[in-house]
């Protein structure tokens, strides 16, 4: 499913109707980020810093949740005792 393509975007509930069980969204999440770097980046030109953006980023902590940064840094331990 693309967002610029000819046919027009189905919700999931459709696609599944039609007998289809995935759906790829190949440049979706390509798309919102470039569009977020893009908003960054003028802000940090206009504004001069990244106060503004603060609350519109990932914090740390989400960082290593969603990257599972634990298990990596207990594989990463076990790795190093050999």
């Amino acid at each position: 499913m693309t967002e610029f393509g000819k046919s027009p975007i189905l919700e999931s509930s459709i696609i599944e109707s039609l007998g289809y069980n995935i759906v790829i969204y190949p440049v979706s999440t390509f798309r919102l980020g470039m569009h977020a770097i893009e908003t960054g980046l003028k802000t940090l030109k206009n504004d001069g810093d990244q106060k503004s953006l603060v609350n519109n980023m990932m914090t740390r902590s989400k960082l290593y949740e969603v990257l599972e940064y634990d298990k990596y840094s207990k594989f990463d331990k076990n790795i190093s005792k050999i």
